[in-house]
């Protein structure tokens, strides 16, 4: 009977120590991680903007590029630039009510104007002018709002960066 007792002893031991070693390796698979917001302040008044100017449409937050285009079947390194693009993220796509894309819309922080670099470099910019789509890069600064946002989103122009669309506007000619 004593013999018994122990292997159930054994057993009992055994399991609960199983027990702690499930939990301890769960425990270390958690990561200590908090919600954030899906768009910034910036973003959050664009998006509002954008929806009171579009009422019709639809308006996309973090669309990736590879939801918008792809590369042609007989490209040859077409896996290669499809990965790339299902790696790039785009702020807005302002679609039509027949969910064709108006507008690519991204907000300039600056960086490229302090760098030097054109906005054209960029490949998401050659990418989305490659297929034909429209790309708008909203100024650092104030967001345009009614007539000066449509302006911008639908003006001849391809990229306008000027710290206020009328002046852009009026050096394009499409006032």
């Amino acid at each position: 009977m004593t013999l018994w007792v122990l292997l159930a002893a054994a057993a009992i031991l055994g399991v609960a120590a199983c027990i702690v070693w499930v939990r301890r390796r769960n425990a270390a698979d958690v990561w200590s991680l908090a919600p954030t917001a899906l768009l910034s302040p910036r973003e959050r008044e664009l998006h509002r903007l954008l929806l009171a100017q579009y009422p019709e449409h639809q308006v996309f937050v973090k669309v990736t590029l590879s939801q918008l285009v792809a590369a042609l079947p007989d490209t040859s390194n077409r896996d290669t630039i499809n990965r790339h693009l299902q790696q790039q993220i785009v702020p807005f796509v302002l679609c039509r009510a027949d969910y064709s894309v108006m507008a690519v819309i991204e907000m300039s922080e600056g960086s490229r104007l302090t760098r030097g670099l054109q906005p054209q470099e960029s490949k998401t910019a050659k990418a989305l002018h490659s297929a034909g789509l429209r790309l708008v890069r909203i100024p650092p600064g104030p967001l345009p709002e009614g007539s000066d946002l449509q302006l911008l989103i639908e003006g001849d122009g391809y990229f306008f960066l000027s710290p206020t669309v009328r002046d852009m506007a009026a050096i394009s000619g499409a006032t």
